[in-house]
This record gives structure tokens, C-alpha cells and sequence, in this order.
């Protein structure tokens, strides 16, 4: 399966404690809110969550150069798309056993990312989304 997100991506940031304990910064949330509105748009009726290992692949494209401090840490970008879908597309972010990402120059901000599930022989994740 997979998706597209025509917006500037947000890496996560960390959860932040204040006078009634943790949460989200607003700027997380909201992408978060965005990226499960847009995968659920996305998706074909009667679609039910994935109950296998899967594996994920991941391109973030922004304006900013690639090794710009801007551009954010590639596992908080991952983070940011593993928690805003699971329970959507599957339903514990344990069940990912793989992952393929990378940092992309763009003049078209955007996420893209497909997941599937994964090929599991002797205990061993399939390396292809091929």
C-alpha cells in the first residue's frame, strides 16, 4: 500500500512534561492529525489493519538541504509515521521489521511511504518490496 502526503514533513518531537504530565508539542500533534486523516482518505473501504509483520519504506522530501539541521533526524520522521498510523494500518508499531528511509531535497515538500507485509523465511524479514 501506498501513500502520499502533499505537506512540509514534521519530524517528532519528543514528548515534553508539564503541569498535568506528558504530551505531544501542538506542532507533532497536528501532524500527527494530518498524516491520519490523510492515510484514512486514502485507504480502500472495509480496509482492516495489517496483523503481520510488515515492512515500511519511507521518503521524506523538504526544501531545505539534506544535512541542514532544519531537515530534522531520519528516525524522528520514521517515529512521526509509525505512531500516527498504527492502529490505522496496523495495529502495534512491534509488528514493523524493517525499514527502508531517506532524506530527499525538494521543491515539492511531501511523505511518501508504502507498507507491506513482510516475507518472513527462517525467521528472516524479505528484503524487496519488489
Amino acid at each position: 500500500m501506498k501513500f502520499k502526503i502533499e505537506s512540509d514533513p514534521i519530524p517528532l518531537a519528543r514528548a515534553r512534561f508539564g503541569k498535568k504530565g506528558f504530551y505531544l508539542p501542538t506542532r507533532s500533534r497536528q501532524y500527527r492529525e494530518l498524516i491520519q486523516a490523510a492515510v484514512q482518505a486514502q485507504l480502500p473501504e472495509n480496509f482492516s489493519p495489517f496483523k503481520d509483520e510488515i515492512i515500511l519504506r519511507l521518503k521524506v522530501y523538504r526544501k531545505c538541504k539534506v544535512g541542514s539541521r532544519r531537515f530534522g533526524d531520519l528516525d524522528n520522521h520514521i517515529k512521526a509515521v509509525s505512531d500516527a498510523v498504527q492502529t490505522i494500518l496496523f495495529y502495534d508499531d512491534a509488528q514493523v521489521v524493517k525499514v527502508e528511509a531517506s532524506k530527499n531535497y525538494s521543491d515539492r515538500p511531501r511523505l511518501e511511504f508504502e507498507i507491506k507485509k513482510a516475507a518472513i523465511q527462517d525467521g528472516v524479514p524479505s528484503i524487496s518490496f519488489d
